[in-house]
């Protein structure tokens, strides 16, 4: 598989981009790891020192790197002496395009990563089964035309590159100390959220989903006529700069909340943060303590939960049903807490987790109507004029979601929270 863009070829003699100096570009000098892995005499030996679940990735960039100098005319050997070869790139007349220089590097500090840092590659692999997950992921976001190119639009116009899978491991193992207690009580399991696009749109990407996976599993009911049963307070406004619909809130109080509309966090947000646009967040799989297992883990009904954790120390009690939205976000605030940490989920974290789940496990997630699983609220979604937080759940009567709302004081048996660990 390519990583080009199909225009590489062509756009190399358009002069209409500014060019870019290398270290614009991202190139910041040579590396003795690197340049061994273009030479012919160690380019098995480096190959073979990456991670097995690596190398198919060390493959295909090291050949898009050198197709680039292919079709550029640039020679290979330069590859052995990264400094020589900025000197080569500077000194072209005319000058490569900007959009052509930013895909080379992006492709070599990829390579780059997975060449120079294999102890981080294999800690994090053991830690999480990264490798695996990150490719389920993007599978499913390109199989429901939310990815395109490898970004996602977003509600204010622009494109959000999805995180690579190097940027992500990098997190991982750079908070590893943080996350140590959370990754012994099972926050193993990856979700890629394209936060940036439209709620509306993922609503119905994920019709078009129940559809298509109702049309290849026969035996899959739901009502493919009101698949989706949404409050009307979500409407379009969710995307709207004067929406009712906050994201984030420091607290529960209608006038005090501090949350923030979709297009404020996206036009604050440094555009320098990899994973702006998205979230990446650790959620638990069905089986905490097997990170390998599929799904996520249901919500428990009340006095059904257990205690999860490596150690006795740092064991954490489920979160159950049966609470108030207050009375878990306060347990979320609180730095003596064993939650503290986790975060609630928003409308849109749910919808892709729905879908995740049910391609993984054949399940609809949180289908609380088998009287084992839960209604789930999401706390990183809130309604301060009400003021309540939002709600989802899978319907078996019907079958359809519900996307609904829950207010702030409301406790019911059937209703609990799922959270998850921001990387």
């Amino acid at each position: 598989m390519s990583f080009f863009h199909p225009s590489l070829e062509s756009s190399h003699h358009e002069n209409s981009h500014p060019s870019a100096t290398p270290a614009e570009a991202g190139v910041h000098g040579s590396s003795t790891s690197l340049s061994e892995a273009f030479l012919d005499s160690s380019v098995s030996r480096v190959r073979d020192s990456v991670p097995e679940q690596y190398r198919q990735d060390f493959d295909e960039l090291r050949q898009n790197i050198l197709d680039f100098c292919k079709i550029f005319s640039i020679p290979p050997d330069l590859l052995n002496n990264l400094d020589a070869f900025q000197a080569h790139i500077s000194s072209r007349n005319p000058p490569l395009s900007f959009p052509d220089l930013q895909r080379f590097f992006h492709f070599l500090q990829r390579f780059e990563y997975l060449v120079s840092h294999k102890d981080e590659l294999t800690e994090v692999e053991r830690l999480y089964h990264l490798k695996e997950q990150y490719t389920s992921q993007v599978a499913l976001l390109e199989q429901t035309g939310v990815l395109k190119d490898g970004s996602v639009m977003g509600i204010d116009g622009q494109r959000y590159p999805i995180p690579t899978l190097e940027q992500i491991t990098q997190r991982l193992y750079e908070q590893r100390e943080t996350l140590a207690i959370k990754q012994s009580q099972g926050f193993t399991k990856l979700l890629l959220v394209p936060f940036g696009m439209s709620l509306d749109e993922m609503m119905q990407r994920c019709g078009e989903f129940l559809r298509t996976y109702k049309s290849n599993h026969a035996d899959f009911s739901f009502d493919e006529k009101s698949s989706l049963m949404v409050w009307d307070g979500y409407g379009l406004s969710g995307d709207e700069e004067d929406s009712t619909l906050v994201y984030f809130p420091q607290s529960l109080d209608g006038q005090n909340h501090h949350g923030k509309t979709k297009r404020e966090i996206l036009r604050e947000q440094d555009q320098k943060n990899v994973t702006q646009g998205w979230r990446v967040l650790l959620l638990q799989p069905s089986r905490p303590m097997d990170a390998a297992s599929k799904g996520f883990a249901l919500i428990p009904r009340d006095r059904k939960g257990g205690r999860q954790g490596q150690d006795e120390l740092h064991k954490r009690s489920d979160l159950e049903a049966n609470r108030m939205p207050l009375h878990y976000f306060q347990e979320l605030q609180e730095e003596s807490s064993p939650y503290y940490g986790e975060s609630g989920m928003t409308p849109e974290d749910w919808f892709f987790a729905f879908m995740t789940h049910l391609q993984e496990t054949g399940e609809p997630l949180d289908n609380y109507q088998n009287e084992e699983a839960s209604s789930c609220y999401l706390l990183g979604a809130f309604f301060p004029d009400i003021p309540a937080v939002s709600r989802a759940n899978w319907a078996a009567n019907g079958p359809h979601i519900n996307l609904w709302r829950g207010t702030t004081t409301l406790f019911v048996g059937w209703i609990g929270i799922r959270t998850a660990v921001v990387v």
